[in-house]
This record gives C-alpha cells, structure tokens and sequence, in this order.
C-alpha cells in the first residue's frame, strides 16, 4: 500500500541515488585491485614504498593492500591510494637483494677521489651491505657550499634495511 503515490517514488529515487553513490568508492577500488594484479606492479614480499610508507608487501587484497614497515607496523593502504600515488618496487629489478641510497653533502676543498674512497669503505665495512654488485659513488648535485655525493649500495635483507642503514651511517 502506498507505493504508486509520490512520496514512496521520492524516497526510492533518493535511496537509489544514496546506494549508486556509495558503491562508487567500492568499486573505484576493486577495479584498482584488478589494475594492480594484471599490472604485476607488486608481490608479496616485495619490498616496496607507496608515497612515504616503506616496507614489505604481506598481502595484495580485493580492497587494500597491507605493508610490513621495518618498525613492525603493519600499514593497510587502500588499492586506490596505491594505484594513484607513486609506488617504487625495489626488489623487483634487484637480483639478488635490495638497493640502497644515501646521500651526503661534502666541502669543495675536499677531494673528490678520497670522498669516494671513504664511501666505499663504510660499504664493505657494514654487515648486510653485499658486494657484489658492488657498490657506487655518485655525484648528483653541485650545492652552495659542497658536492652533493651518493652512495648506492645492495642489502642483502630488505626486512634489515632500517638497521643496516644505521650502521653504515655511522
């Protein structure tokens, strides 16, 4: 009873309109699931960054995707975030192992080839850095003050590269 008048076709039109609108979240991220499994951008124990969160993928879900950072925290992120940020897949080029930079700013008085050398010598002195490939120096930027150099290293263990990192910084 009730069903012809206009009321009842007002309600239905606004719950139908209410429900369409709704499941367009739900379904921007499974089509983001679909675009993530046939783009073969990530795996499971990948080791990964999606915008500022880096770690090991656990899982690649209908709806998100769960990320093991190196501080056992386990982020959930949803596939459509995942699809519309930038993600970078370190170990899925890397055989065998991770890659690894970092950065440091040295004076212009300072020679180049004794930067390097020191550089390189941190490398083959920290546990977890292998070596081969072997690491590199680069120089990626004339600052103000100095030379911006860059040491590019290969971890042995993704799931290390917090700890690793401290020790060669050191």
């Amino acid at each position: 009873p009730g069903s012809g008048t206009d009321a009842f076709k007002g309600v239905s039109v606004l719950i139908g309109l209410m429900v369409s609108l709704g499941s367009a979240g739900l379904v921007n991220q499974v089509i983001s699931s679909f675009t993530l499994t046939y783009s073969r951008a990530l795996h499971p124990g990948d080791f990964v960054k999606i915008g500022s969160v880096e770690g090991i993928v656990m899982q690649v879900g209908v709806l998100s995707t769960k990320i093991r950072t190196p501080f056992a925290e386990q982020v959930t992120i949803p596939n459509a975030v995942v699809v519309a940020d930038t993600t970078t897949n370190y170990s899925q080029l890397a055989l065998p192992g991770v890659s690894a930079r970092t950065g440091v700013t040295i004076g212009y008085e300072v020679p180049w080839r004794h930067v390097e050398a020191l550089l390189l010598m941190a490398a083959e002195r920290t546990a977890g850095v292998r070596d081969r490939p072997p690491a590199e120096v680069l120089q990626t930027g004339l600052e103000d003050f100095g030379v911006r150099y860059t040491l590019v290293a290969t971890l042995a263990q993704a799931d290390q590269r917090v700890a690793i990192m401290n020790e060669l910084h050191g």
